[in-house]
């Protein structure tokens, strides 16, 4: 295998430089948007590197089925010139991989400059990590039969309640209201119109999929809107709710620990260093905290479907329910209709996780080619059934790529991914789970869910690290710590069955064996386990979040629309069409009592001539005639557009808003 890697590695090398531009070119066209001449500053398409990531991904799939189906020459499988040509390359790769993660680990401290931190993990977290990784080596072997699989029926309750109000804890920095927008961080605020809009745009009378592009989720609308109506439209009962999300997605991997172990207390050890680099804190002050559990975009709305799936996956390979593959691939087909960034990657894992702990090759494969088929035509007709009762149409697949063509096509708001960085030990990290996945599979090692769930975490890891070669930020790749603590966490159960063997031979032999075999093995869990363990540390005192939840003050902009709703309300009738091109728009006219018609969640959203056509179309098709822009987050050209079509302003003070009406006569 390590021979197979460095091989594949120097020609992976070679296809990058060689054939990546002209892949780039042929895979990621950057034509077929007009933006905006005041968004072009934020225009930085990258199709040689994103084909150059895609072609990493290929060949870390390559290498993983070559170790796990590929065959040995008989001349390296004897002892002799090939055999020892073939040790000389397992111990350059070895060396290799040594030099470069010594080499990324330290250009992690030449990074971007500004306000967030350029690094994640300094070499005092490397040494705290790599004093767990000896403790833990050492408790392995005093006390191997805590690592142990155990006699085990679904777990006693109290340790589901303990990972539960653990969670619970760390996610009270991400619950907010009105009252307390005031004192939030400019990151929560920013991000929380665009998550909270796509929800209530729902509630306005719009459809996912059907006349509304949204931007992070177009399911999970369906379920949580309906519940957001009854509890009410405020920002309390929306972060509470995407809070449980995060808190089922997060408990839903812990089961999978407890299934993959069949040992709670090992479960919850392996769970807990898992929830800290999940909500790993990016910026702090005071009480206010800022992680991917406030950024709703990332926790619940793209990880909720791939953890659930998780879970249910590994169940599926202990015999569990659901027991059918069909059933397994018709929720996977609704993760990927759900959020297509992940949702891809999560039903490539199952494949993956499936064919792993199977017991055969090819006629497994086609079996699960046809559980695949039918589980995405039942999602289909699901989808399909729901749009046609609320809608009267049929789902609209392409809109699943719509802000993807713009953002990832065409390149808005990209930024170019450095060559080295913590993210190459991250992306070895899933490549690493593949591979020891495919090894297992070979030797037909026991545990299948094991098998699987390290397959699964070793594919959607590489797909979901799209999301950072995208917009290669330090901040960016924070997102992607939960996955890396995942494959983190399961290969460190690997190396805790190598720390708790007993060595075949006693003396100097059995010495230098358990040497040979127990150092990678600590290194392993430090470079994994140990590093997100060292995010403990940032739990939240619980009692200084309640009173942060408690504090009331004036909502800040743009939270506060009383005056955009009482300048709304005055000017249309109600259950008018209207646009609002205003950050909370669908909010604003919900609250005015109209309809607003864009298929977007805010005037910043919209960066093209062909996005803002698409709008405009949309109020001609409802007979609208009012389009409410916002005066400070709008482009300048989208009033200029609809001064060309015949639109003219009448000015709204002291709202933020401008009304342009189209006269009677245009129309």
């Amino acid at each position: 295998m390590w021979a197979a890697a460095l091989g594949f590695s120097v020609v992976l090398v070679v296809a990058m430089l060689l054939i990546g531009r002209p892949l780039g070119r042929l895979l990621v066209p950057t034509g077929g948007v007009h933006f905006f001449a005041s968004a072009l500053p934020e225009v930085h398409p990258k199709p040689t590197q994103e084909a150059r990531y895609l072609l990493a991904v290929i060949f870390a799939l390559g290498l993983g089925l070559l170790v796990a189906r590929g065959r040995v020459p008989r001349a390296m499988s004897d002892n002799g010139p090939a055999r020892e040509w073939l040790r000389g390359a397992g111990i350059a790769a070895r060396l290799t991989l040594l030099v470069v993660v010594a080499w990324v680990w330290q250009s992690q401290f030449r990074g971007l400059s500004g306000k967030f931190p350029e690094t994640h993990f300094s070499y005092g977290n490397l040494v705290v990590a790599s004093v767990l990784a000896i403790a833990v080596a050492l408790l392995a072997r005093r006390r191997p039969g805590w690592f142990a699989p155990r006699a085990w029926r679904g777990g006693p309750a109290p340790w589901i309640v303990l990972a539960t109000l653990l969670t619970a804890c760390w996610l009270l920095p991400n619950i907010f209201r009105e009252q307390n927008l005031a004192s939030a961080l400019v990151e929560v605020t920013y991000h929380l119109q665009f998550t909270f809009d796509d929800f209530v745009a729902q509630l306005n009378g719009l459809t996912a999929l059907v006349n509304y592009n949204a931007q992070y989720a177009s399911l999970l609308p369906f379920v949580v809107s309906p519940v957001l109506a009854v509890a009410g439209t405020t920002i309390g009962a929306f972060t509470m709710i995407m809070c449980a999300l995060t808190l089922c997605s997060l408990l839903a991997v812990e089961r999978a620990f407890a299934h993959v172990t069949r040992n709670e207390l090992l479960a919850f050890g392996l769970y807990v260093p898992f929830l800290a680099a999940s909500l790993f804190t990016v910026v702090h002050h005071g009480p206010e905290r800022y992680d991917f559990a406030d950024y709703f975009a990332v926790f619940p709305l793209r990880y909720f479907g791939p953890y659930v799936l998780l879970w249910l996956c590994v169940r599926h390979l202990r015999g569990l329910r659901p027991r059918s593959a069909s059933t397994l691939f018709f929720f996977a087909s609704l993760v990927l209709l759900n959020n297509l960034e992940f949702g891809l990657p999560a039903l490539a894992a199952t494949v993956a996780a499936c064919a792993a702990a199977s017991e055969s090759g090819k006629p497994v494969l086609r079996r699960l080619a046809g559980s695949v088929a039918l589980g995405l035509l039942g999602a289909l007709i699901l989808v399909s059934v729901l749009t046609l009762l609320r809608a009267g149409q049929l789902p609209e697949l392409d809109r699943l790529t719509r802000y993807s063509r713009v953002f990832a096509g065409a390149g808005f708001s990209l930024l170019p991914t450095p060559l080295d960085g913590l993210q190459l030990i991250v992306f070895a990290t899933f490549v690493a789970a593949l591979l020891a996945a495919a090894l297992r599979y070979r030797r037909r090692d026991d545990n299948r869910s094991l098998t699987g769930a390290l397959a699964y975490s070793g594919v959607f890891g590489l797909g979901a690290a799209a999301y950072y070669m995208g917009r290669s930020h330090p901040v960016v790749l924070v997102a992607l710590f939960s996955a890396w603590a995942l494959s983190g966490a399961l290969l460190s159960l690997l190396a805790l069955r190598v720390l708790t063997q007993r060595p075949s031979r006693s003396g100097a032999h059995g010495r230098r064996a358990r040497i040979r075999l127990q150092a990678p093995a600590v290194a392993l869990i430090a470079a994994t386990f140990g590093l997100a363990a060292t995010a403990v540390a940032q739990v939240p005192a619980p009692w200084a979040q309640l009173k942060r939840i408690a504090k009331s003050a004036p909502a800040p902009a743009p939270f506060n629309l009383s005056p955009a709703v009482a300048f709304v309300r005055t000017t249309t009738a109600r259950g008018e069409a209207v646009v609002l091109l205003a950050p909370l728009g669908h909010q604003i006219a919900r609250a005015a009592g109209v309809r607003n018609v864009s298929p977007y969640s805010s005037s910043s959203d919209i960066v093209s001539y062909e996005q803002l056509a698409e709008v405009l179309d949309a109020l001609r098709k409802s007979h609208g005639r009012r389009v409410y822009v916002s005066n400070a987050y709008t482009a300048p050209e989208i009033p200029r557009v609809l001064a060309l079509d015949g639109f003219r302003p009448v000015a709204g003070p002291g709202t933020g808003l401008t009304e342009w009406v189209l006269p009677e006569s245009s129309r």
